[in-house]
Protein backbone atom coordinates (compact mmCIF):
# COMPACT_ATOMS: atom_id res chain seq x y z
CA UNK A 1 0.00 0.00 0.00
CA UNK A 2 2.83 2.38 0.85
CA UNK A 3 4.65 1.74 -2.43
CA UNK A 4 1.39 2.27 -4.35
CA UNK A 5 0.90 5.61 -2.57
CA UNK A 6 4.47 6.57 -3.40
CA UNK A 7 4.08 5.77 -7.10
CA UNK A 8 0.73 7.51 -7.22
CA UNK A 9 2.16 10.71 -5.72
CA UNK A 10 4.93 10.83 -8.34
CA UNK A 11 2.43 10.23 -11.18
CA UNK A 12 0.09 12.96 -9.89
CA UNK A 13 2.97 15.42 -9.47
CA UNK A 14 4.31 14.70 -12.94
CA UNK A 15 0.86 14.93 -14.52
CA UNK A 16 0.21 18.31 -12.91
CA UNK A 17 3.43 19.74 -14.31
CA UNK A 18 2.99 18.19 -17.75
CA UNK A 19 -0.56 19.53 -17.87
CA UNK A 20 0.63 23.08 -17.35
CA UNK A 21 3.32 22.73 -20.02
CA UNK A 22 1.07 20.99 -22.53
CA UNK A 23 -1.62 23.71 -22.71
CA UNK A 24 -0.12 26.87 -24.29
CA UNK A 25 -3.13 29.01 -23.46
CA UNK A 26 -2.61 28.22 -19.78
CA UNK A 27 1.21 28.50 -19.65
CA UNK A 28 2.27 31.76 -21.16
CA UNK A 29 5.15 32.42 -18.74
CA UNK A 30 7.94 29.92 -18.22
CA UNK A 31 11.04 30.72 -16.11
CA UNK A 32 14.11 28.51 -15.74
CA UNK A 33 16.30 30.65 -13.49
CA UNK A 34 17.35 28.45 -10.58
CA UNK A 35 14.63 25.91 -11.39
CA UNK A 36 11.53 25.49 -13.56
CA UNK A 37 8.60 27.84 -12.90
CA UNK A 38 5.41 27.92 -14.93
CA UNK A 39 2.54 30.42 -14.65
CA UNK A 40 -0.69 30.32 -16.68
CA UNK A 41 -1.65 33.41 -18.66
CA UNK A 42 -4.55 34.16 -16.30
CA UNK A 43 -2.36 33.72 -13.18
CA UNK A 44 -4.63 31.07 -11.67
CA UNK A 45 -2.15 28.22 -12.01
CA UNK A 46 1.48 28.17 -10.91
CA UNK A 47 3.94 25.30 -10.69
CA UNK A 48 7.58 25.09 -9.67
CA UNK A 49 9.80 22.03 -10.00
CA UNK A 50 12.79 21.70 -7.68
CA UNK A 51 15.12 19.12 -6.26
CA UNK A 52 18.19 18.40 -4.16
CA UNK A 53 21.08 15.96 -4.16
CA UNK A 54 23.14 15.55 -0.98
CA UNK A 55 26.03 13.11 -1.47
CA UNK A 56 27.88 12.40 1.80
CA UNK A 57 31.04 10.58 2.81
CA UNK A 58 32.40 9.54 6.22
CA UNK A 59 36.03 8.77 6.99
CA UNK A 60 36.57 7.48 10.53
CA UNK A 61 39.55 8.88 12.43
CA UNK A 62 38.91 6.93 15.64
CA UNK A 63 36.23 4.22 15.84
CA UNK A 64 37.96 1.50 17.89
CA UNK A 65 35.39 1.73 20.68
CA UNK A 66 32.49 1.55 18.21
CA UNK A 67 33.42 -1.79 16.67
CA UNK A 68 34.96 -0.78 13.32
CA UNK A 69 32.22 1.36 11.78
CA UNK A 70 32.21 1.52 8.01
CA UNK A 71 33.83 4.33 6.07
CA UNK A 72 31.68 5.00 3.04
CA UNK A 73 29.88 7.21 0.55
CA UNK A 74 26.08 7.45 0.52
CA UNK A 75 23.20 9.64 -0.60
CA UNK A 76 21.85 11.50 2.41
CA UNK A 77 19.01 13.04 0.39
CA UNK A 78 17.73 12.83 -3.17
CA UNK A 79 14.49 14.76 -3.54
CA UNK A 80 12.13 15.99 -6.22
CA UNK A 81 9.69 18.75 -5.25
CA UNK A 82 6.63 20.10 -7.03
CA UNK A 83 4.77 23.06 -5.55
CA UNK A 84 2.48 25.79 -6.78
CA UNK A 85 -1.04 27.19 -6.79
CA UNK A 86 -4.41 26.38 -8.35
CA UNK A 87 -7.19 29.00 -8.07
CA UNK A 88 -5.48 30.48 -4.99
CA UNK A 89 -4.94 27.12 -3.27
CA UNK A 90 -1.32 26.16 -2.66
CA UNK A 91 0.04 22.63 -2.87
CA UNK A 92 3.29 20.75 -2.40
CA UNK A 93 4.57 17.26 -3.20
CA UNK A 94 8.06 16.24 -2.07
CA UNK A 95 9.56 12.75 -2.24
CA UNK A 96 12.98 11.69 -0.95
CA UNK A 97 14.28 8.77 -2.99
CA UNK A 98 17.31 8.39 -0.71
CA UNK A 99 14.97 8.06 2.29
CA UNK A 100 12.90 5.31 0.70
CA UNK A 101 13.29 1.57 1.24
CA UNK A 102 11.34 -1.65 1.40
CA UNK A 103 11.12 -1.26 5.17
CA UNK A 104 9.63 2.21 5.40
CA UNK A 105 7.68 2.30 2.15
CA UNK A 106 7.48 5.68 0.43
CA UNK A 107 9.91 8.52 0.88
CA UNK A 108 7.24 11.23 0.97
CA UNK A 109 8.31 14.21 3.08
CA UNK A 110 5.78 17.00 2.45
CA UNK A 111 2.40 16.61 0.79
CA UNK A 112 -0.31 19.16 1.52
CA UNK A 113 -2.86 21.64 0.21
CA UNK A 114 -3.23 25.11 1.69
CA UNK A 115 -4.81 28.53 1.47
CA UNK A 116 -4.72 31.87 3.30
CA UNK A 117 -7.55 33.13 5.51
CA UNK A 118 -7.44 36.55 7.21
CA UNK A 119 -3.66 36.69 6.78
CA UNK A 120 -3.11 33.21 8.27
CA UNK A 121 -1.61 30.48 6.09
CA UNK A 122 -3.45 27.17 6.54
CA UNK A 123 -2.22 23.76 5.36
CA UNK A 124 -3.82 20.32 5.48
CA UNK A 125 -1.63 17.27 4.99
CA UNK A 126 1.91 16.25 5.90
CA UNK A 127 4.50 18.86 6.89
CA UNK A 128 6.89 19.83 9.69
CA UNK A 129 5.36 21.02 12.96
CA UNK A 130 6.73 24.32 14.32
CA UNK A 131 9.41 23.28 16.81
CA UNK A 132 12.59 25.32 16.76
CA UNK A 133 14.66 27.45 14.43
CA UNK A 134 16.99 24.63 13.36
CA UNK A 135 14.13 22.18 12.91
CA UNK A 136 12.47 24.57 10.45
CA UNK A 137 15.67 25.39 8.55
CA UNK A 138 15.72 23.68 5.16
CA UNK A 139 18.28 20.88 4.81
CA UNK A 140 19.66 22.90 1.89
CA UNK A 141 20.48 25.75 4.28
CA UNK A 142 21.74 23.89 7.37
CA UNK A 143 25.08 25.16 8.66
CA UNK A 144 26.24 21.58 9.38
CA UNK A 145 25.51 18.33 7.58
CA UNK A 146 23.32 17.08 10.43
CA UNK A 147 20.93 18.88 12.75
CA UNK A 148 21.90 19.25 16.43
CA UNK A 149 20.61 16.92 19.15
CA UNK A 150 17.93 19.50 20.01
CA UNK A 151 16.06 18.60 16.82
CA UNK A 152 17.85 15.53 15.43
CA UNK A 153 17.41 13.14 18.36
CA UNK A 154 13.85 11.99 17.82
CA UNK A 155 12.55 14.36 20.51
CA UNK A 156 10.52 15.80 17.67
CA UNK A 157 9.35 13.64 14.81
CA UNK A 158 10.01 15.68 11.71
CA UNK A 159 7.03 15.10 9.40
CA UNK A 160 3.49 14.70 10.70
CA UNK A 161 0.02 14.66 9.16
CA UNK A 162 -2.42 17.24 10.47
CA UNK A 163 -3.54 20.88 10.38
CA UNK A 164 -0.92 23.65 10.25
CA UNK A 165 -1.37 27.41 10.66
CA UNK A 166 1.19 30.22 10.62
CA UNK A 167 1.52 33.94 10.03
CA UNK A 168 4.26 36.56 10.10
CA UNK A 169 4.67 40.32 10.24
CA UNK A 170 7.65 42.53 9.48
CA UNK A 171 9.58 41.39 12.58
CA UNK A 172 7.61 38.55 14.17
CA UNK A 173 5.87 35.30 13.42
CA UNK A 174 4.06 32.33 14.90
CA UNK A 175 2.95 28.83 13.99
CA UNK A 176 0.66 26.17 15.50
CA UNK A 177 -0.21 22.62 14.53
CA UNK A 178 -2.32 19.63 15.58
CA UNK A 179 -1.19 16.33 14.08
CA UNK A 180 -1.12 12.56 14.00
CA UNK A 181 2.06 11.29 15.68
CA UNK A 182 3.02 9.16 12.70
CA UNK A 183 4.07 10.15 9.23
CA UNK A 184 0.86 9.30 7.39
CA UNK A 185 2.65 8.15 4.23
CA UNK A 186 4.87 5.65 6.05
CA UNK A 187 2.45 4.09 8.55
CA UNK A 188 0.00 1.22 8.20
CA UNK A 189 -1.76 2.31 11.40
CA UNK A 190 -4.55 4.84 11.56
CA UNK A 191 -2.78 6.68 14.35
CA UNK A 192 0.05 6.37 16.84
CA UNK A 193 -1.56 9.10 18.93
CA UNK A 194 -1.94 12.84 18.58
CA UNK A 195 0.18 15.88 19.30
CA UNK A 196 0.11 19.67 19.23
CA UNK A 197 2.73 22.39 19.13
CA UNK A 198 2.99 26.18 19.06
CA UNK A 199 5.94 28.45 18.28
CA UNK A 200 6.47 32.20 18.34
CA UNK A 201 9.43 34.46 17.54
CA UNK A 202 10.25 38.15 17.60
CA UNK A 203 13.07 40.30 16.22
CA UNK A 204 13.71 43.36 18.44
CA UNK A 205 16.60 44.34 16.15
CA UNK A 206 16.46 43.85 12.40
CA UNK A 207 18.47 45.85 9.87
CA UNK A 208 20.99 45.17 7.11
CA UNK A 209 23.96 44.65 9.45
CA UNK A 210 22.53 43.61 12.82
CA UNK A 211 19.75 41.13 13.58
CA UNK A 212 18.50 39.60 16.85
CA UNK A 213 16.00 36.71 16.98
CA UNK A 214 14.31 35.37 20.13
CA UNK A 215 11.70 32.62 20.15
CA UNK A 216 10.05 29.84 22.08
CA UNK A 217 8.09 26.61 21.54
CA UNK A 218 5.77 24.34 23.52
CA UNK A 219 4.75 20.85 22.42
CA UNK A 220 2.68 17.94 23.77
CA UNK A 221 2.63 14.44 22.29
CA UNK A 222 0.24 11.72 23.47
CA UNK A 223 0.98 8.27 22.00
CA UNK A 224 -1.74 5.64 21.63
CA UNK A 225 -2.25 2.00 20.68
CA UNK A 226 0.81 0.91 22.64
CA UNK A 227 3.15 3.17 20.66
CA UNK A 228 6.02 5.07 22.26
CA UNK A 229 7.64 8.49 22.00
CA UNK A 230 11.16 9.26 23.12
CA UNK A 231 14.66 10.02 21.93
CA UNK A 232 17.90 8.48 20.78
CA UNK A 233 20.92 10.16 19.21
CA UNK A 234 23.54 9.24 16.67
CA UNK A 235 26.75 10.98 17.63
CA UNK A 236 29.99 11.34 15.68
CA UNK A 237 28.14 11.64 12.39
CA UNK A 238 25.11 10.22 10.60
CA UNK A 239 26.52 6.69 10.52
CA UNK A 240 27.87 6.87 14.07
CA UNK A 241 26.70 4.80 17.05
CA UNK A 242 23.20 5.26 18.46
CA UNK A 243 22.54 6.04 22.13
CA UNK A 244 19.01 5.56 23.51
CA UNK A 245 17.93 8.23 25.98
CA UNK A 246 14.44 7.18 27.07
CA UNK A 247 10.90 6.54 25.87
CA UNK A 248 7.35 6.38 27.14
CA UNK A 249 3.87 5.15 26.24
CA UNK A 250 2.43 8.02 28.29
CA UNK A 251 2.88 11.66 27.26
CA UNK A 252 5.82 13.85 26.27
CA UNK A 253 5.91 17.55 27.22
CA UNK A 254 8.49 19.77 25.54
CA UNK A 255 9.50 23.40 25.96
CA UNK A 256 12.22 25.26 24.11
CA UNK A 257 13.80 28.68 23.71
CA UNK A 258 15.71 30.10 20.72
CA UNK A 259 18.33 32.83 20.48
CA UNK A 260 20.00 33.80 17.22
CA UNK A 261 21.76 36.83 15.85
CA UNK A 262 23.84 38.27 13.09
CA UNK A 263 26.41 41.07 13.08
CA UNK A 264 27.68 41.59 9.55
CA UNK A 265 29.24 38.33 8.34
CA UNK A 266 29.24 36.76 11.82
CA UNK A 267 26.20 34.65 12.81
CA UNK A 268 25.35 32.86 16.04
CA UNK A 269 22.50 30.51 16.90
CA UNK A 270 21.52 28.58 20.04
CA UNK A 271 18.58 26.60 21.44
CA UNK A 272 17.67 24.90 24.69
CA UNK A 273 14.91 22.27 24.88
CA UNK A 274 13.58 20.59 28.02
CA UNK A 275 11.53 17.41 27.63
CA UNK A 276 9.64 15.33 30.20
CA UNK A 277 8.78 11.72 29.35
CA UNK A 278 6.03 10.71 31.78
CA UNK A 279 6.43 7.17 33.14
CA UNK A 280 3.57 4.90 34.25
CA UNK A 281 5.49 4.20 37.47
CA UNK A 282 8.57 5.65 39.13
CA UNK A 283 10.31 8.88 38.26
CA UNK A 284 9.73 10.65 34.97
CA UNK A 285 12.63 10.82 32.53
CA UNK A 286 13.85 14.36 31.88
CA UNK A 287 15.83 15.26 28.78
CA UNK A 288 17.63 18.53 28.17
CA UNK A 289 19.20 19.36 24.82
CA UNK A 290 21.17 22.44 23.88
CA UNK A 291 23.66 23.66 21.32
CA UNK A 292 25.49 26.78 20.23
CA UNK A 293 26.86 27.31 16.75
CA UNK A 294 28.71 30.17 15.11
CA UNK A 295 29.68 30.90 11.51
CA UNK A 296 31.82 33.52 9.78
CA UNK A 297 31.56 34.33 6.07
CA UNK A 298 35.09 35.20 4.97
CA UNK A 299 34.27 37.19 1.83
CA UNK A 300 31.89 39.64 3.49
CA UNK A 301 28.56 38.07 2.52
CA UNK A 302 25.67 38.32 4.96
CA UNK A 303 23.52 35.30 5.85
CA UNK A 304 19.90 36.10 4.83
CA UNK A 305 16.99 35.65 7.23
CA UNK A 306 13.50 34.45 6.26
CA UNK A 307 10.96 36.31 8.42
CA UNK A 308 8.09 34.13 7.20
CA UNK A 309 9.82 30.98 8.47
CA UNK A 310 11.81 32.51 11.33
CA UNK A 311 15.10 30.91 10.21
CA UNK A 312 18.35 31.69 8.39
CA UNK A 313 19.07 30.76 4.78
CA UNK A 314 22.26 30.13 2.82
CA UNK A 315 24.27 33.17 1.67
CA UNK A 316 24.47 34.16 -1.98
CA UNK A 317 28.07 34.32 -3.24
CA UNK A 318 29.11 37.88 -4.07
CA UNK A 319 32.09 36.98 -6.24
CA UNK A 320 32.95 34.58 -9.03
CA UNK A 321 34.93 32.30 -6.70
CA UNK A 322 32.01 31.67 -4.39
CA UNK A 323 31.54 32.29 -0.67
CA UNK A 324 33.62 30.64 2.08
CA UNK A 325 32.30 30.01 5.57
CA UNK A 326 33.99 28.78 8.76
CA UNK A 327 31.79 27.09 11.36
CA UNK A 328 31.86 25.66 14.88
CA UNK A 329 29.20 23.89 17.00
CA UNK A 330 29.00 22.33 20.45
CA UNK A 331 26.10 19.97 21.10
CA UNK A 332 24.86 18.43 24.36
CA UNK A 333 21.95 16.25 25.48
CA UNK A 334 21.44 14.49 28.80
CA UNK A 335 18.86 12.15 30.31
CA UNK A 336 18.13 12.16 34.05
CA UNK A 337 15.58 10.40 36.26
CA UNK A 338 16.65 7.04 34.87
CA UNK A 339 19.37 4.51 35.68
CA UNK A 340 21.94 4.97 34.37
CA UNK A 341 21.82 8.68 33.60
CA UNK A 342 23.29 9.62 30.22
CA UNK A 343 25.25 12.55 28.80
CA UNK A 344 26.02 12.75 25.08
CA UNK A 345 28.12 15.56 23.62
CA UNK A 346 29.55 16.44 20.26
CA UNK A 347 32.00 19.04 18.90
CA UNK A 348 32.03 19.83 15.20
CA UNK A 349 34.17 22.25 13.20
CA UNK A 350 34.56 22.80 9.49
CA UNK A 351 34.03 24.94 6.41
CA UNK A 352 31.44 25.43 3.67
CA UNK A 353 32.12 26.57 0.11
CA UNK A 354 29.12 28.05 -1.72
CA UNK A 355 30.24 27.75 -5.33
CA UNK A 356 27.09 29.46 -6.60
CA UNK A 357 23.47 29.74 -5.37
CA UNK A 358 22.82 26.08 -6.28
CA UNK A 359 26.04 24.21 -5.46
CA UNK A 360 27.74 23.81 -2.08
CA UNK A 361 30.56 21.68 -0.66
CA UNK A 362 30.85 20.96 3.09
CA UNK A 363 33.75 19.59 5.16
CA UNK A 364 33.58 18.79 8.90
CA UNK A 365 35.56 17.21 11.69
CA UNK A 366 33.24 15.71 14.33
CA UNK A 367 34.11 14.28 17.73
CA UNK A 368 31.37 12.73 19.87
CA UNK A 369 31.10 10.83 23.10
CA UNK A 370 28.55 9.28 25.44
CA UNK A 371 29.05 9.06 29.21
CA UNK A 372 26.84 6.96 31.48
CA UNK A 373 26.58 7.30 35.23
CA UNK A 374 27.58 3.64 35.64
CA UNK A 375 31.04 4.52 34.36
CA UNK A 376 30.63 3.18 30.82
CA UNK A 377 30.69 5.15 27.60
CA UNK A 378 32.35 5.47 24.21
CA UNK A 379 33.82 8.21 22.06
CA UNK A 380 35.05 8.59 18.52
CA UNK A 381 35.73 11.03 15.70
CA UNK A 382 35.45 11.26 11.94
CA UNK A 383 35.82 13.55 8.95
CA UNK A 384 32.63 14.07 6.93
CA UNK A 385 32.07 15.77 3.58
CA UNK A 386 29.12 16.61 1.35
CA UNK A 387 28.61 17.58 -2.27
CA UNK A 388 25.25 19.35 -2.62
CA UNK A 389 23.18 20.59 -5.53
CA UNK A 390 19.74 22.12 -5.06
CA UNK A 391 17.35 24.11 -7.22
Amino acid sequence: MNNKLHRMSIVVAGAALIGLVAVPAQAETVETRGGIRITSDDGRFKAQLGGRIHLDSNVWVDDDEFGDLETGVFFRRGRITLEGEAYGWRYKFENDFAGQSGDNGSGIREMWIGTTLAGVKLRLGQAKPYRGIEELTSSNDLLFMERPFASGSGIYRQYQTGVFADAAGSNYGWGAAVYNLRNGADSDDDTDGVGATVRGYYLPIMDDDVLLHVGGIASLDNPANGKTVGASVRFAGRRGPSQGLGSTTEDQQSFGVELAGRVGSLSLQSEYHFVTLAQPSGDDTDLSASYVQVSWLLNGEVKPYDVGKGAFKSPKPAGGRGAWELKLRYDLIDASGRDPEIDVSQLAAGANWYVNPNVRFMLEYIQGESDLSDGTGVDGSLIAARAQLSF
